[in-house]
């Protein structure tokens, strides 16, 4: 198809076709395809948008999409996104999987074992929390208590 209007082009160059009549061929085409579209029905067409949501955007309440490489918010006009591999937590070699994504966006946290420390060379296990702000999602650890204190070891790890 093409190559077929690049030659009608020329002949308009040439001065052999109207160009008045090359673009009516065109809209013809497209009122073709928008009325065998039309003719599709529902169901068909949502065979090729069927988008199962992860959850819902803190910022902005739009269903939450999963991406190859990030959680994104349906809502265009939201920069909300949770990306899989993120700063805070590829220290600890881990990535946010999508159930990892389904409990921080219905919970705001979620548990995560075998995340590692570089200081000490081990795995342990927190809860992973998360807020958002500005579009953004901020990320803080939440150590289990121990058994007879009374403290719970929040992590100060505020950061993007």
């Amino acid at each position: 198809m093409t190559a077929e209007w690049e030659n009608k082009l020329l002949l308009i160059e040439k001065g052999q076709m109207d160009s008045r009549e090359f673009l009516r061929e065109i809209t013809d085409l497209i009122d073709t395809m928008i009325a065998g579209c039309s003719a599709i029905s529902g169901e068909e067409q949502g065979r090729f948008h069927q988008r199962e949501s992860v959850g819902i955007c803190p910022v902005c309440g739009n269903p939450v999409y999963e991406g190859k490489k990030n959680f994104y918010c349906s809502n265009r006009e939201c920069a909300f996104s949770l990306w899989k591999e993120n700063r805070y937590l590829s220290g600890m070699k881990k990535l946010v999987d999508k159930k990892m994504a389904a409990e921080l966006l219905e919970k705001g946290r979620t548990h995560v074992k075998d995340l590692y420390s570089q200081k000490t060379g081990r795995t342990f296990a927190a809860d992973l929390l998360m807020t958002a702000e500005d579009g953004r999602a901020n990320f803080s650890l939440e150590f289990p208590k121990k058994k007879g204190s009374g403290k719970s070891g929040k992590g100060s790890g505020k950061r993007k």
